[in-house]
């Protein structure tokens, strides 16, 4: 009973965290726009935007990797991929590789998690009396001590 008790108690005030999530694919090849990886040698770069189907209500952090990598057969292969400028309406994605690679495509998935914090909440009537007692855990450990009760 009394773990019951304590349950209800944490279920009127309760906190409900719920994940916005989000998630997509891009590729880009000597045909995309301004593509110059394929090209030349030095450092190299270039940016595609991606921008989400739906805002996200604060900003989200952007997990971005590589699934698809063509390169030419004689060179080493030495790339990076970031995810710049993230905001709440999108990212952009910024590869760049540099010295002889010659990439003649690359691709691959992102994906965007922000956090929703949505706090529920039950009114308190006049007169009304509860108890708010400690709350008691053994070292790295889930359940509750007897003091807790």
């Amino acid at each position: 009973m009394k773990k019951l008790n304590f349950f209800l108690l944490f279920l009127f005030a309760a906190v409900a965290i719920q994940a916005q999530v989000q998630s997509g694919t891009y590729f880009f090849d000597k045909s995309s726009k301004n593509y110059t990886l394929g090209d030349n040698e030095g450092k190299r770069i270039v940016e595609y935007e991606v921008t989400f189907n739906k805002p996200f209500e604060t900003k989200p952090k952007v997990a971005i990797w590589a699934s698809l990598l063509d390169a030419s057969k004689s060179t080493q292969i030495r790339y990076s991929i970031e995810a710049k400028g993230v905001s709440r309406d999108g990212f952009v994605v910024l590869i760049t590789t540099w010295g002889s690679t010659q990439l003649n495509g690359i691709g691959g998935y992102w994906i965007a998690e922000a956090e929703k914090l949505e706090i529920k909440k039950e009114e308190i009537k006049v007169g009304q009396t509860f108890q708010l007692n400690n709350v008691y855990f053994n070292f790295n450990k889930w359940d509750l001590l007897p003091e807790s009760f």
